[in-house]
C-alpha cells in the first residue's frame, strides 16, 4: 500500500512557516552576536593620573603637569578628557591602546598667583569610551613665594 502524495504536501506546507521562523531566528542571532562582539566594552579597563609636582613651593606663575595612563585589556581606540577642580574640561581626545600595553596621556595646568594660599587643586582623567571610567583625583598644592 503506497503513501498518498497529498500527505507529503500537507506536511511540507505545515513545516514551511516553522522552518522560515527558525531560519530568521538563526540569522538574527548571528547578526546580534557579531554586533555585540564589535561594540562590547572590554572587561578590564584602568585609568590613573598623577600630578607633577604634587607639592610646589616657589615663584609663580608655574606649570603643573599631569601624567595619565590608560590600560585596556585587548586594546582598542579610546576617547578621554581631563576634568579640573575649577570645573573646565579639556577637549575630547582619542588614542589607540595596543593589546597588552598602556597609553600614556598628558595635560598641563598653568597657574599664576592665587588669592588662596596655599592653593590646592586636582585633576582627573575621564575615560568616555569604550567604557566610562574616571581616575582618582591627582591632587596638588601650590604655595607662591616672592
Amino acid at each position: 500500500m503506497g503513501r498518498d502524495p497529498s500527505d507529503d504536501r500537507r506536511l511540507m506546507l505545515g513545516l514551511t512557516p516553522f522552518l522560515t521562523l527558525v531560519t530568521i531566528a538563526v540569522i538574527v542571532g548571528v547578526i546580534l552576536f557579531q554586533w555585540t562582539r564589535r561594540t562590547r566594552p572590554p572587561r578590564d579597563v584602568e585609568v590613573s593620573l598623577v600630578a607633577d609636582p604634587a607639592d610646589y613651593v616657589g615663584s609663580c606663575p608655574t606649570i603643573f603637569r599631569f601624567h595619565g595612563t590608560i590600560r585596556v585589556k585587548g586594546g582598542g581606540r579610546v576617547t578621554y578628557r581631563f576634568q579640573r577642580s575649577d570645573h573646565p574640561t579639556t577637549p575630547i581626545k582619542e588614542v589607540d591602546v595596543g593589546s597588552g600595553s598602556v597609553a600614556r596621556v598628558e595635560t598641563e595646568w598653568h597657574l599664576g598667583r592665587q588669592s588662596e594660599t596655599p592653593f590646592e587643586g586636582w585633576q582627573t582623567l575621564e575615560l568616555l569610551t569604550p567604557q566610562p571610567l574616571t581616575s582618582e583625583p591627582a591632587t596638588f598644592r601650590m604655595t607662591c613665594v616672592p
